[in-house]
């Protein structure tokens, strides 16, 4: 009998527009969910083509303007247990591994020396968390308190990290390796407010053909 192969899976819009730079349509993810009532941390992110680790924003000191909670919202941080949150809260979750402190895997030639992140092992999961949500453990996440990026993004590039465990592959690269995705490709279409023709949403398709 033929086994059904995987399906493309297509991360839906935030529906806003967000960033220090421009106005760029970003996509719902959540961290540290495990699958069922224990839900994950919500952010918004943009893909990052580049990268393998997905960055998230700690709660950082100079996060302050106009308000803590204010700034926060603004990187892409969204409600956790009702109340805004301020950055990413890696001990919310009970199977958060840590693996250390690490240079960032982040290109900003004004950084010297590079700005070190929190590594460790979560689960990861498109869309905003629910109960009955699809998340994948075990992948690779950074918190950080830099200011850039000052959006918290979703690794996509094909390259393994070493950050003590051993390679490890980017988001993307855990849904193919886990079956849920038929291969690496993917079609990301960047969003933004647009001053001739107005607002238009991104498009990300994993695994796109």
């Amino acid at each position: 009998m033929a086994t059904r192969a995987p399906l493309p899976i297509a991360v839906r819009p935030s529906g806003s527009f967000d960033g220090a730079d421009g106005a760029w349509s970003t996509f719902n993810f959540n961290v540290g969910g495990d699958g069922g009532s224990r839900l994950g941390q919500n952010f918004k992110m943009l893909p990052s083509t580049s990268r393998s680790t997905t960055l998230l924003p700690l709660e950082a000191a100079w996060c302050d303007t106009p308000s803590p909670s204010q700034c926060a919202e603004r990187r892409g941080v969204l409600p956790y247990n009702s109340q805004q949150g301020l950055g990413y809260q890696p001990n919310a979750s009970s199977h958060y591994q840590s693996l250390g402190l690490f240079n960032l895997e982040v290109s900003v030639p004004a950084l010297s020396p590079p700005e070190s992140g929190r590594y460790g092992l979560t689960s990861i999961g498109a869309g905003l968390a629910a109960a009955d949500g699809l998340v994948l453990g075990g992948q690779l996440v950074a918190g950080y308190v830099a200011e850039e990026p000052f959006l918290p993004s979703v690794g996509l590039a094909n390259t393994l990290i070493d950050v003590g465990a051993g390679g490890l592959g980017s988001y993307l690269a855990g849904l193919n390796a886990s079956g849920l995705i038929p291969s690496l490709s993917y079609s990301y279409t960047a969003g933004a407010k647009y001053r001739e023709c107005g607002p238009a949403m991104g498009v990300a398709v994993f695994a796109a053909r």
